[in-house]
């Protein structure tokens, strides 16, 4: 989930800061520079952008979703340990074998 809110920071609130602190420090300058340019040259950087934005939290998204099942898989497997015979060191070495031949 971490991953995901980083994520959101550095594609979302950086550029949106840096057009902020831009427009602060040259007052105008933003609406300018849009208003003097052609409608296509605004809107196809735009689109890319959000397209790619999209995409990078569609991936991280996915990989926040494959790491909660990875969690869910890990502790179904240690409770089916524990209860089984109740030895944890033993369960230890059986989870820590499928992760080493993995790795």
């Amino acid at each position: 989930m971490s991953a995901l809110r980083l994520t959101l920071v550095a594609n979302i609130s950086v550029p949106v800061s840096g057009l902020v602190l831009t427009n602060q420090f040259f007052p105008g300058s933003v609406e300018e520079l849009l208003m003097s340019l052609p409608s296509v040259a605004v809107l196809v950087p735009l689109v890319a952008m959000l397209s790619i934005l999209i995409g990078i939290l569609w991936f991280a998204y996915a990989g926040v979703a494959a790491a909660r099942d990875l969690n869910h898989l890990l502790r179904l497997r240690l409770a089916e340990i524990d209860s089984g015979d109740g030895c944890l060191d033993a369960a230890a070495d059986d989870v820590e074998s499928p992760a080493a031949e993995l790795g």
